[in-house]
């Protein structure tokens, strides 16, 4: 366990501030940007159908069903391939076009800011265990004194126990000397 500060009770536990886990930056990226898609697009739509007019001449606006969907999409393509334009299909690129522009515009706008929150969490998080490995080298720091200090111990423990063993066999001797 890492430890980052020192308080009356003694080290605290680092705890984890950022779970990397929790990261979707694609599902939420794509959302907001499917949203700004879905506005450009439908906003295009509803103007070209308000004020365009289809290869006949009618107005979009007066149509309905297949005729409304096809001279739509022949209008956002310049006009119909008889009258010169890129018809249906060249109407679909550029209304895709216009759906897909602003959805991957705001969806990298979101992803980028999602994954620099994410870096700027990840470099506190790297601040944090700097310091937690310098309060922890300290710690092992007094710990290795502490051991210093317990092996000088056991050392004259060592000296003077054999010292008092000596005095022990002196005093057992001394005793059982015959007195005069």
């Amino acid at each position: 366990m890492l430890f980052v500060s020192k308080n009356r009770a003694g080290y605290q536990p680092l705890e984890q501030s950022v779970s990397l886990s929790g990261l979707n930056v694609a599902g939420v990226s794509l959302s907001k940007g499917g949203i700004a898609g879905a506005a450009a697009g439908g906003g295009a739509a509803a103007l070209m159908a308000a004020l365009g007019t289809a290869s006949t001449g009618t107005a979009i606006s007066s149509l309905s069903g297949a005729a409304f969907t096809n001279a739509l999409l022949a209008s956002f393509g310049g006009g119909s391939i008889a009258s010169g334009g890129l018809g249906i299909a060249g109407g679909t690129v550029v209304l895709g076009s216009i759906i897909a522009i602003p959805a991957l515009a705001v969806g990298g706008y979101m992803a980028n800011k999602q994954v620099n929150k994410a870096y700027q969490d990840a470099k506190e998080c790297e601040e944090k265990a700097r310091i937690a490995e310098a309060e922890g080298t300290k710690l092992f720091q007094h710990y290795d004194e502490g051991i210093q200090h317990l092996k000088k111990i056991n050392r004259d423990f060592d000296r003077f126990s054999s010292m008092f063993g000596r005095i022990i066999n002196l005093s057992v001797m001394a005793a059982s000397y015959p007195k005069k």
